[in-house]
């Protein structure tokens, strides 16, 4: 088996993903050397220092000076190095680029919802250019979530009542994970989703082609579906700004008419109740 298999370390795609894992990498030797010197030390002086029947009574020793004063002088200076480190990454990761992309993210359970500048809105699923810094503001409509981009080594948590921002810039192109790193309910491990990486042009054009023309028609889109959950078909009726636009008006002026989605047995008040957005009555 290659170790290729077994990665330590997500794929990295940001402009501060190898800083972050130099710094967690340099955590790790260090603690893990300091915790084996420790254990081995230990072990050394137990046994050196047993007590056997020429050793019954303990002896006072008063330890060279050199010695206290290095326990004392090289770990502070150890700890002031990764303290100036983990300061110049956080300050690096907390200061926005002025060029930043805005992107707008609200998490609920159990899903993430972005909107970019132009209008246009997706469900579990972000697109964003190459190249160039990603600004995200963000807030909850629920519970606290976190925003969290393993390849891009950000995230931070998603408040109720007050806006967060962070941002990352990708070095690459391709599909990358989102998770909610904060559990916020039963459905917490399905909060995720997709980055969607592009060069700048495939970018402009995939923004283009949100904006063009009406949605389809999602009645024959549902049958195909073969998702059998509420926040499935939610998401797919949430994206869909034909159905906002089309059928929610035509719902109201049939207040009798059976209100199942055929094939999946999604109540619509349910989903009314869950979203202003849906306006059923």
């Amino acid at each position: 088996m290659m170790l290729s298999d077994f990665p330590l370390w997500p794929e990295q795609a940001s402009t501060i993903a190898s800083d972050v894992d130099a710094l967690m990498t340099f955590l790790c030797v260090v603690t893990g050397a300091v915790s084996v010197l420790i254990f081995v030390v230990i072990f050394y002086l137990a046994i050196k220092y047993r007590r056997t029947p020429e050793n019954q009574l303990a002896q006072d020793y008063e330890p060279p000076k050199a010695l206290e004063a290095a326990w004392i002088i090289i770990p502070f200076l150890l700890f002031m190095f990764m303290f100036v480190w983990g300061s110049w990454l956080y300050f690096r990761i907390q200061r926005v680029p002025d060029n930043a992309l805005d992107i707008y993210a609200t998490g609920k359970q159990w899903m993430w919802k972005f909107q970019h500048p132009g209008g246009q809105r997706e469900i579990n699923t972000l697109h964003v250019p190459v190249g160039r810094p990603i600004r995200i503001t963000m807030a909850s409509e629920d519970v606290i979530h976190s925003l969290y981009f393993p390849a891009f080594r950000v995230k931070m948590d998603v408040l109720p009542n007050r806006y967060r921002t962070m941002w990352f810039q990708a070095t690459r192109t391709g599909r990358f994970h989102i998770f909610c790193a904060e559990y916020c309910g039963t459905m917490h491990s399905g909060m995720t989703g997709w980055v969607e990486v592009m060069e700048p042009t495939d970018y402009q054009k995939w923004l283009a082609g949100q904006q063009q023309g009406p949605a389809q028609p999602w009645t024959g889109q549902i049958k195909q579906l073969t998702a059998s959950t509420l926040d499935d078909a939610y998401a797919f009726l949430h994206s869909r700004q034909g159905f906002l636009i089309d059928h929610a008006a035509r719902l109201r002026r049939k207040p009798n008419v059976e209100r199942q989605i055929v094939g999946l047995g999604i109540d619509l008040v349910q989903i009314c109740q869950r979203d202003p957005l849906f306006t059923c009555d």
